[in-house]
């Protein structure tokens, strides 16, 4: 009995972010719904992502948001949730500029493969990386907001190749993982 799936998961993610954005009260609070786009992303759609955002007295940013992404044909996950703090700076014209600081957990992972397992031209490979802080700014303009995180964490990358009677060649490397980035567009209420 496996009831486990990725979109029960990404249903229940979401369906406790918006019970939590929508059970706390703040008085300058709002609630985002974004769209990853698939720019430098594993998953080909990209992913959605949620927030809820508030700010303490005129200028401090606190906000806490999840996204998540999943593609079964090309072998893309990208999941991750952390908490924000930032300045932000209201410009005329209801435009607001927030910048700061992201720490929390994101992971992504894209693997391929080619050939069958009894293949003699087989080849695998993955990537994986698991980031925890990260700058971002956003720029929110009426209803919409703009937004961009580099994320800071590390990686495993691997390949192999061969098979069959031929022999097999293995490629592994791993380090610090500073190229991961994230750009979100949606809506805040």
């Amino acid at each position: 009995m496996n009831s486990f799936t990725f979109t029960k998961l990404g249903r229940t993610l979401l369906l406790v972010v918006a019970v939590f954005a929508f059970s706390v009260s703040a008085k300058d609070g709002y609630f985002s719904v974004k769209y990853l786009t698939p720019l430098k992303s594993p998953v080909d759609w990209g992913g959605v992502g949620l927030e809820y955002g508030w700010f303490a007295g005129d200028a401090v940013f606190l906000g806490v948001d999840g996204l998540f992404g999943y593609d079964d044909k090309s072998g893309g996950l990208d999941l991750g949730a952390g908490f924000s703090f930032g300045y932000a700076l209201k410009l005329p014209e209801r435009l607001r500029i927030i910048t700061g600081v992201s720490a929390g957990f994101w992971h992504s992972e894209n693997s391929s493969s080619t050939g069958d397992y009894g293949s003699v031209n087989r080849a695998s490979s993955h990537v994986n990386t698991t980031d925890f802080i990260g700058p971002f700014i956003k720029v929110q303009w009426y209803f919409v907001e703009i937004m961009y995180r580099g994320l800071l964490g590390f990686y495993d990358a691997g390949a192999t190749a061969g098979g069959g009677s031929k022999s097999e060649v293995t490629v592994k490397d791993d380090g610090f993982d500073y190229n991961q980035h994230q750009f979100l567009v949606g809506f805040y209420f």
